[in-house]
């Protein structure tokens, strides 16, 4: 099912609309759209087959649609973020770990640091790596 998934995502491609995500995941899932374990082997499934874009769009459409965030969903697609540098989006998803009041780790501080220094954001970098050793 998993892998089926992951192809469906892929095939979309990069433009994709949210609301096709979210008819997609939902004829794919299932009543398992909310799992949070399935929804992590998922993310890190599109991060292994370099569709690390496609990760980060998954967790913004099942967030619009009620997923509960949590540090190993949103260090997944902060991970994915680190990928492909979008040091913007890692910088939103950290930024809304703390809406959600969701504990930032490790992981998840050094994976924004990546995504930043990947998009020679080295301002970014040493502000998150100072709000890191201030937090943590």
């Amino acid at each position: 099912m998993l892998q089926d998934t992951c192809r469906a995502v892929k095939s979309l491609g990069a433009e994709v609309e949210i609301d096709k995500l979210g008819v997609l995941l939902h004829r794919h899932l299932g009543s398992s759209i909310f799992d949070t374990r399935l929804i992590l082997r998922l993310l890190q499934a599109l991060v292994s087959a370099r569709e690390s874009a496609a990760a980060v769009l998954v967790l913004i459409c099942l967030r619009q649609q009620g997923l509960e965030m949590n540090v190993f969903l949103a260090s997944a697609a902060v991970n994915a973020c680190s990928k492909t540098s979008a040091w913007i989006q890692a910088l939103q998803l950290l930024h809304e770990m703390g809406e959600d009041d969701v504990e930032k780790d490790t992981l998840t501080y050094s994976a924004a640091i990546s995504a930043c220094e990947k998009g020679k954001e080295w301002q970014q970098a040493c502000h998150l790596l100072n709000e890191m050793v201030t937090n943590l």
